[in-house]
């Protein structure tokens, strides 16, 4: 279920890395279009979703600014957000 959710969440924002850029949003280092997406979560939140591993990076967490992704692996399944 969390999948099928996650997967219409990406179909939805197709136009939203458009968007973002639209609205001069920064963009950290390591985004790649074809393996993240911006997307808002539940609350309505601006997040940085990951295609293939599902992972989410909120724009700010307790006052820090994302400033990079990291993929940790050829696959692209292992990821993670730097603040």
């Amino acid at each position: 279920m969390k999948l099928a959710i996650f997967v219409a969440a990406i179909a939805a924002s197709t136009s939203s890395l458009a968007q973002a850029q639209d609205n001069n949003e920064q963009l950290p280092r390591g985004f790649v279009p074809e393996h993240w997406v911006p997307i808002e979560n539940a609350e309505g939140e601006r997040v940085l979703a990951h295609k293939m591993s599902g992972a989410l990076c909120p724009r700010v967490v307790d006052g820090m600014v994302i400033s990079a992704l990291t993929s940790h692996s050829e696959g692209g399944n292992d990821v993670s957000c730097n603040y």
